[in-house]
């Protein structure tokens, strides 16, 4: 029997997890993806659903911070017809939208996918709760007695559909963190050292550059001028960039990003690091920890490159 279930999903990573979640489980499944006008979040995940073959029922669009739209979404959502739902996933636990639709949807179960490393603090939080709300399918290795059930996403589903190899010429990659820069996390000139960093630990191979979907174009001419630095612009969540490509990639670089730990579990044999500027205010994280920790654990031995 086919379990009724209603997903919710706003970001390309979520809607990637959202796609293994579907393969690996028994459901009639009902799909609503959200619009936020942020960067290049919608156009990589029209993307996602079209390559992926997925079926998006409804879509709502709401702009961060966008009240009026936020009303009306919720107005629209209230007059659809539910019926009783098995299962409401919503891609991340900190979604006050989705949050909201999910209290609204009749349903027996509450299922958490991943939005990133947040999701960490999440379960912390998720913990300290009784009784148990939730279950989660998770790329992370959560303590499954905090959940009413508890599923690892390793993506294999979707990952033994690519044969992925080594490619010579697409072998090094950073994965973009520019909204550390925006945010006051770190200064531009330290995160310009933390790219030279890596074009020399990369060993006069070229350094690929993959923007995050949120990055402006004047920032990404700055690093484009740099040497050893190509800028590869993804139209899709990069886990799917890579499988979709067929390449295996040889070393990995980010600051903080939750693609360090989905790409060296899609890809194990990768040289997998974590640079650590000086200058990043770790302090504004409050699960900085929990993220070195994780990334510790990791089976595939992630690294840690310290940069001053």
């Amino acid at each position: 029997m086919k379990l009724k279930t209603l997903i919710l999903v706003e970001t390309p990573l979520q809607l990637l997890c959202a796609c293994e979640y579907m393969r690996v489980n028994n459901g009639d499944f009902r799909l609503c993806m959200r619009k936020s006008y942020v960067g290049i979040n919608d156009q990589q995940m029209d993307a996602m659903v079209t390559e992926l073959g997925m079926k998006v029922d409804w879509i709502f669009r709401v702009k961060p911070g966008d009240k009026v739209a936020y009303a009306k979404a919720l107005v629209a959502f209230i007059f659809l017809r539910f019926p009783v739902y098995d299962k409401v996933v919503i891609g991340s636990y900190y979604s006050g939208l989705f949050k909201v639709f999910s209290s609204i949807a009749v349903k027996k179960d509450l299922v958490l996918l991943d939005d990133g490393v947040a999701s960490l603090l999440a379960d912390k939080l998720i913990k300290e709760k009784m009784p148990k709300k939730y279950s989660a399918f998770s790329i992370f290795s959560l303590d499954p007695t905090a959940y009413k059930n508890y599923q690892l996403n390793s993506f294999d589903s979707i990952a033994r559909e690519y044969a992925c190899v080594e490619n010579p010429e697409y072998a090094v990659f950073f994965i973009g963190q520019m909204q550390l820069v925006d945010r006051g996390m770190m200064e531009m000139d330290a995160y310009i050292r933390v790219l030279e960093a890596v074009a020399k630990a990369a060993d006069g191979r070229v350094v690929h550059y993959i923007p995050h979907r949120n990055e402006n174009p004047e920032s990404i001419m700055r690093i484009k001028a740099l040497g050893g630095i190509e800028i590869l612009c993804a139209d899709v969540a990069i886990e799917y960039f890579m499988l979709r490509n067929r390449w295996y990639p040889q070393k990995i670089y980010s600051i903080i990003s939750t693609a360090l730990f989905t790409l060296a579990s899609l890809f194990p044999k990768a040289d997998t690091t974590m640079v650590r500027p000086s200058s990043l205010k770790t302090e504004r994280f409050v699960h900085y920890g929990m993220i070195i920790d994780a990334l510790k654990q990791h089976a595939s031995m992630i690294k840690f490159l310290d940069v001053k």
